[in-house]
């Protein structure tokens, strides 16, 4: 109930006044009939903030109080709150639409196939950018490649693997003809650099950043020009901890053709997903391993049909403050990071108008 009431807050900070005029005013309308009685009387909501109508949602209508919400905020055409809203709720195991979740295991959510041409949705092919998106066929989705970096007790490498996978990755037959690629790296790691094996503190095993980006940039992979190429890096970049504990008044409440020559940035079309903010180190649960994955995982699973990846990777950094949110002894968790974003369009996995 607890997280249901600061759910429906932090969604109700989000209007506009004006939204939270009419938000306020719809909890004085019958309820879908003229001749029941308002939810409401207009004294119940005299003077009420934000945690006020929060608190006067969950304590009248307990566990139906999200779903309640995010209709009425539908009705006052705030769709992007209400989705948040249901998007946070079946994050966090909340009940929405009389369906509660158990977030505390990563699973496939009820509404969720596999995406296939025949079932992607129309979202980017109604967009008012669909023509700003990178393109997609059925050809290169077939052709999707990854590289997978798991520097893990069982199965250790040091850097020199690590920079043999990267140059052998960006040779891969595959790359000519696959939409974009994903490169996952979870290891140790230090501000700009992750960390190998063999690594100590005077004979560095490390393998910077920028490095990582080089190999697969315009001038060393060639195959991948105005492809987008997604990195998500969980290791640490640094040693303080990512979250301080503050008072309350001290806060505001609230993606070319061969045998053609020109010129090309070098590194453009990137995007990157760190598991943590500079200087900060990056934690992982002892038996589930990395909140980063397991945020992201959730994330995808939920949202990848209809969101572009920056959109994506915004709600991975959404759970994150939510978690904090909800379970502040956890006062250790980071904040993920969007980092080194030189996308020039939008890029959706499954777009709609998918070209066989």
């Amino acid at each position: 109930m607890a997280g249901s009431r600061i759910m429906i807050a932090n969604a109700l900070e989000d209007l506009t006044p004006e939204q939270f005029t009419k938000f306020t005013a719809r909890l004085k309308e019958p309820r879908g009939d003229e001749h029941k009685p308002a939810r409401f009387k207009q004294g119940q909501l005299n003077g009420q903030d934000h945690q006020g109508l929060a608190d006067l949602l969950a304590d009248s209508f307990s566990g139906n109080a999200v779903s309640i919400t995010v209709a009425l905020l539908r009705a006052i055409d705030a769709h992007r709150v209400a989705e948040e809203l249901g998007e946070c709720a079946f994050t966090h195991g909340e009940s929405v639409q009389g369906k509660a979740f158990d977030a505390t295991h990563p699973q496939i959510p009820p509404h969720y196939t596999t995406p296939t041409p025949s079932k992607c949705l129309s979202y980017a092919q109604s967009s008012n950018s669909y023509k700003n998106i990178y393109p997609v066929t059925s050809k290169s989705i077939k052709n999707r490649v990854a590289l997978l970096i798991t520097n893990i007790p069982l199965r250790s490498i040091c850097i020199k693997k690590m920079e043999n996978a990267l140059d052998e990755f960006s040779k891969h037959p595959k790359l000519k003809e696959t939409d974009s690629v994903f490169v996952v790296i979870s290891s140790h790691g230090k501000l700009g650099a992750v960390l190998g094996v063999n690594h100590k503190p005077d004979e560095p095993d490390e393998l910077k950043v920028d490095d990582i980006y080089d190999k697969l940039n315009a001038k060393n992979c060639p195959a991948l020009v105005d492809k987008p190429k997604i990195f998500i890096i969980q290791a640490c970049r640094g040693k303080e901890t990512g979250s301080v504990l503050v008072e309350a008044d001290d806060v505001a409440v609230r993606e070319i053709e061969e045998d053609v020559l020109r010129y090309t940035h070098k590194e453009k079309d990137f995007i990157a997903l760190l598991s943590s903010t500079p200087h900060t180190v990056s934690y992982r649960h002892s038996l589930r391993g990395s909140f980063l994955i397991q945020f992201t995982v959730d994330v995808f699973q939920t949202n990848l049909l209809k969101d572009h990846i920056e959109d994506l990777f915004r709600k991975v950094c959404c759970v994150y403050r939510l978690k904090l949110l909800f379970f502040p002894s956890i006062l250790n968790l980071q904040m993920a990071t969007k980092d080194r974003c030189t996308l020039t369009h939008h890029f959706f996995l499954f777009p709609g108008d998918l070209k066989q």
